[in-house]
């Protein structure tokens, strides 16, 4: 669950909330669609595969708050679908991307981050 901040609450047993904070989130449910945000997760994460070769810290840590915005926006969506276990599974991977510092964690987190990026991309199908 999330605060009117956008700022995870809850994680265990979660319910997509009945309120108006969310109302985004009924209108893509109901049209079956998958939501457009998807497709931006991939494209961000491309970024940070592009940045980790050049060594540059301070993009490479914005690159990854990108990231973790941009899930913060698709995990309602993936909890509205009742796949507790995939978003999960990404905040878990999200958490250690936040806590990277060096290459070679990124490098692992981004093949990490592909498999996932599909099996949501599974959730809206």
């Amino acid at each position: 669950m999330f605060n009117r901040k956008g700022n995870f609450l809850q994680q265990q047993g979660e319910n997509l909330p009945n309120s108006p904070l969310y109302p985004h989130v009924k209108k893509q449910i109901q049209s079956g669609k998958s939501p457009i945000v998807i497709i931006t997760l991939p494209i961000i994460e491309r970024e940070l595969e592009i940045w980790i070769p050049t060594g540059n810290k301070p993009w490479l840590s914005k690159t990854s708050k990108n990231i973790n915005r941009t899930w913060l926006s698709i995990r309602p969506l993936v909890l509205a679908h009742g796949d507790t276990r995939e978003a999960h599974k990404f905040d878990l991977l999200i958490n250690t991307l936040n806590h990277a510092s060096l290459f070679n964690e990124y490098t692992q987190i981004t093949t990490l981050l592909q498999k996932e990026q599909d099996n949501l991309e599974k959730v809206f199908q």
